[in-house]
């Protein structure tokens, strides 16, 4: 059985099983019994011992074809399992017609009830109202639907274009207290459209939303606060004021009133690449974070930024600029997500980042390398190393966790799990053995056989200083981690799925599950 340890006397990682595990001196894997799908099930919702999914039950080729989106109807299936993976009840929504759309389709758990979520499918370029039902978590029996956003009451439109597929932005947020949620869809337009949701998920406010300018935006971001203030970070291009161009910015909306423009300053010189915005959990602090690039400088980005926006005075504080260590940007450049010539020196763009509040009260952002190619036998997706840029007063700690692996078959387990832990993230992530044996500042190898990855742990403290462990290793059985399943227990205490995984990356229907639980 592998052995947790504790590195420098700091931490450990304890690793308990399910009754699906029986113990020796080495770990035996017994599958007392299978999933009965195996479909991707990344979108998943935890009530109590019960955790629910849905699959869909359809093509999605339309897709493929740019214009094909609104020929898409899928059906939908709600599964509930327990946490040993035996499935207990199935329901299929509409009697298994194939009736809903592609574009969003959701499951959240919001104050311990469980909603559905999907749209209401039109035949052009039109989108209906956004719809919830609500799931019984134990009987898995429905209520009627209800409109949580009132798109059809106005003229709100969807780009009948190949780009709606890569502009369409569905997201649900919730407030920090937890007691309101918003809901925003944004297509790269000038129009977005926001609704505003209580606790039990009923509408308190929804409106169509508008810029000011003519142009092409990019919305990088939205969050809100506990009094229901929308704080939305956006780009604007091909404006028609070119000072306009030049700057980002963040827009206030409200119920009711005039939307405010905060116009985020950098330096003249310098160029935001992607910007994003978080509440702070116990202060009237608004966290605006991302990155940039110096002007002439092609596809790499230079540095990091930070700014804290007064929720009371709705005034953007200075903003804090920090430029990549040399040594940082040489080693994304020697796992080929960077580069250290002049003219494009810096680290790769094509990220996928998130600005996180730690639980000590301090900000992080975390981004992971990512970009797909169309090769001659299909699409590759690059999954690469992790930038990690820790913000202490005025002192920014970077660090870099080394992993690649490229996905042809399915991209399941090819991302990461954060976890904040006192003054430490924890990163959860899979690896093979030849990578956790080599120095940090060397770039990893290909982890393509994903059959034989091991589950690892990158564990960052408030210095930037990272170590990594083995956290569990079923590579011989050919089980992955599913981290981007992974979900929190209590306390310090996490829940990891293991999936069986073919020899060519295709999914088999075994999986377990493993308890992790961490200590000091």
């Amino acid at each position: 059985m592998p052995q947790a340890y504790v590195r420098k006397a700091v931490f450990a990682l304890i690793i308990s099983f399910s009754s699906l595990f029986s113990f020796s001196q080495q770990l035996k894997v017994t599958v007392s019994n299978k999933m009965d799908d195996s479909a991707s099930v990344r979108n998943i919702v935890r009530v109590g011992d019960k955790i629910i999914y849905y699959n869909e039950i359809g093509s999605r080729d339309h897709l493929h074809y740019g214009f094909g989106w609104n020929k898409v109807r899928l059906g939908i299936e709600i599964v509930q399992r327990d946490t040993t993976g035996k499935v207990q009840k199935k329901v299929s929504l509409s009697g298994g017609d194939r009736v809903y759309g592609p574009i969003f389709t959701a499951i959240q758990k919001i104050n311990g009830q469980v909603y559905f979520i999907y749209h209401e499918t039109q035949e052009k370029n039109t989108v209906g109202n956004v719809m919830a039902i609500r799931i019984n978590p134990e009987t898995l029996e429905l209520d009627s639907p209800k409109i949580i956003a009132n798109i059809a009451a106005t003229d709100y439109k969807l780009e009948y274009s190949e780009s709606l597929q890569s502009g369409l932005r569905f997201q649900l947020i919730p407030s920090p207290d937890k007691n309101k949620y918003l809901l925003v869809l944004h297509t790269g337009d000038k129009y977005f459209f926001t609704s505003v949701l209580d606790e039990n998920f009923n509408i308190k406010w929804n409106k169509k939303q508008e810029f000011t300018e003519e142009g092409r935006y990019n919305i990088n971001d939205v969050t809100f606060d506990n009094a229901g203030n929308i704080y939305v970070a956006y780009r604007v291009s091909n404006a028609q004021s070119e000072s306009s161009y030049t700057k980002d910015r963040i827009s206030v909306r409200r119920a009711t009133g005039k939307p405010l423009d905060l116009i985020l300053n950098i330096q003249d010189e310098v160029a935001v690449t992607h910007i994003m915005v978080k509440p702070s959990e116990d202060k009237n602090i608004i966290h605006v974070g991302g990155f940039y690039k110096n002007r002439g400088i092609r596809w790499n980005m230079s540095g990091d930024f930070y700014a804290a926006l007064n929720t009371s005075t709705m005034k953007l504080g200075k903003v804090q600029k920090t430029p990549f260590p040399d040594t940082l940007v040489k080693q994304f450049a020697n796992d080929g997500w960077g580069s250290k010539r002049k003219k494009r020196w810096g680290i790769s763009a094509t990220l996928v980042p998130v600005l996180v509040e730690k639980a000590d009260g301090k900000v992080a952002i975390v981004a992971e390398m990512h970009k797909s190619e169309m090769g001659t036998k299909g699409w590759f997706h690059f999954s690469g190393s992790i930038l990690y840029a820790g913000f202490d007063k005025n002192q920014v700690y970077f660090a870099r966790i080394p992993k690649y692996r490229v996905s042809t078959v399915n991209q399941i387990g090819d991302s990461y799990h954060l976890f904040s832990y006192k003054d430490k993230m924890i990163l959860f992530y899979n690896d093979h053995h030849i990578n956790m044996r080599k120095p940090m500042h060397v770039s990893p190898a290909g982890s393509n056989e994903y059959n034989v990855s091991v589950l690892a742990a990158a564990i960052i403290d408030e210095k930037g200083q990272v170590s990594r462990q083995i956290v569990l290793d079923m590579s011989k059985e050919h089980y992955l981690a599913l981290v981007e399943e992974m979900s929190n227990l209590s306390g310090s205490r996490l829940q990891v799925p293991m999936q069986q995984i073919g020899g060519l990356g295709g999914v088999r229907d075994g999986r377990v599950y493993a308890n992790v639980e961490i200590a000091e």
